[in-house]
């Protein structure tokens, strides 16, 4: 007999399923002081992939110290089959095993659960004889509000600020253990996921109103920082602080300060390792000791990592530079948009690992404030920034 098999998915959506509001997270800051929290939800219904992506901002390490990272999810899957017995020649009694498995993974995490049903005997009729040859199973609830979590002190992969993709995956799968090949089954498997990634971040301590432009770019093997300060004031030295997973960081240099006018620093630095992450920050330390810090500067080795471009020289005329915090590979979209959001420019330029790209405007644009907006087709990332024409 030729054996029939088919699977097919509908779609509903589900009433809603409640995740908890607190989660029990083992995160502290240095010195026993208070932890804060960022909360991102990313919700699906329906018909969903076997492989659904879930999308995150990361975060900004500008805002403070990352300690931990927590996932965690509600579950709810109804499940309904109809099987059919296709033999016409004789009655078959039928009966499965079925399961079904959900997870979440993401850097430093991966969660699942699995559940097992029984589903039979059922005894079919002799098709194309007797009236009774399928059966409707279910709506049966395979997971009932399923929650699902786990938390991670891998933050590296989770600071920056473009986005993190993490994957839901949900799928079943049967074993008949009685009955023949002659079937035909359909599957409709009904999902809610509410998830949630929380931040657990420490307030970094007082930002420095007097560092300004603060940048770090690549070349070649070597990091370059470059800061302007509008007005030393009491500031006696500038410390150059790294940390290799932007949560604890150490001095690697320290420059005297100028004086009160305003003044340019700069500082090249080697990493010992290529392909990690690396985070700069600036410390400023005042005549009384007391210390304020400038945003922290994220730039990585890997390919296609952090895009976070950098473009000088700002204000420009019509040559630009663009440095991005990490090698870009694929075709990049440039475009150059007014504020009004209208695209006056479009350039596409194809990159190999290169963390420079030397870009000439079509046209001499009149003086004002613009957007370069770049895009890589590759991973979808994309940044803007504000770029000054005169």
């Amino acid at each position: 007999m030729k054996q029939w098999y088919t699977i097919i998915i509908s779609a509903v959506i589900l009433c809603s399923a409640g995740v908890p509001l607190h989660s029990h997270a083992q995160c502290s800051c240095p010195n026993g002081d208070p932890i804060d929290s960022v909360v991102q939800t990313a919700n699906r219904s329906g018909i969903l992939p076997f492989n659904t992506p879930l999308v995150f901002a990361k975060f900004d390490p500008a805002v403070g110290l990352l300690s931990c990272v927590r996932l965690s999810g509600s579950v709810t899957t109804i499940l309904n089959m109809d099987l059919v017995n296709r033999d016409s020649t004789s009655r078959i009694i039928y009966e499965m095993n079925y399961t079904r498995v959900t997870n979440f993974t993401g850097p430093g995490i991966s969660v699942g659960s699995s559940e097992n049903r029984v589903y039979g005997p059922y005894d079919l009729g002799q098709a194309a004889y007797d009236p009774d040859t399928a059966v409707a199973i279910g709506p049966d609830t395979i997971f009932r509000s399923r929650f699902l979590a786990q938390t991670t002190s891998n933050v590296v992969p989770y600071i920056g600020t473009d986005n993190i993709t993490l994957n839901y995956y949900n799928n079943g799968s049967y074993l008949m253990t009685q009955g023949n090949d002659n079937f035909r089954l359909i599957a409709a498997a009904r999902s809610q996921v509410l998830s949630r990634l929380v931040y657990y971040w420490c307030p970094n301590i007082v930002l420095s109103n007097s560092i300004e432009r603060f940048s770090v770019l690549r070349n070649e093997n070597t990091i370059n920082l470059q800061w302007y300060t509008s007005n030393d004031g009491d500031a006696r030295t500038y410390r150059v602080e790294y940390s290799s997973d932007g949560k604890n960081f150490h001095a690697i240099n320290e420059q005297v300060a100028k004086g009160t006018a305003a003044n340019y620093y700069n500082y090249s630095f080697q990493p010992g390792t290529s392909g990690s992450e690396h985070f700069f920050r600036i410390r400023q330390v005042d005549s009384k000791g007391k210390s304020k810090y400038s945003v922290v500067k994220a730039l990585s080795f890997k390919e296609n990592a952090v895009m976070n471009t950098i473009v000088f020289p700002n204000p420009a005329m019509q040559n630009l530079t663009i440095n991005f915090a990490s090698p870009q590979t694929g075709h990049l979209d440039i475009q150059l948009v007014n504020t009004a959001g209208q695209v006056l420019e479009q350039h596409v330029m194809q990159s190999a690992k290169a963390t420079t790209l030397k870009l000439s405007l079509t046209k001499r644009q009149k003086q004002g404030v613009y957007w370069l907006r770049v895009r890589n087709r590759q991973t979808g990332e994309q940044t803007v920034t504000r770029l000054s024409l005169q």
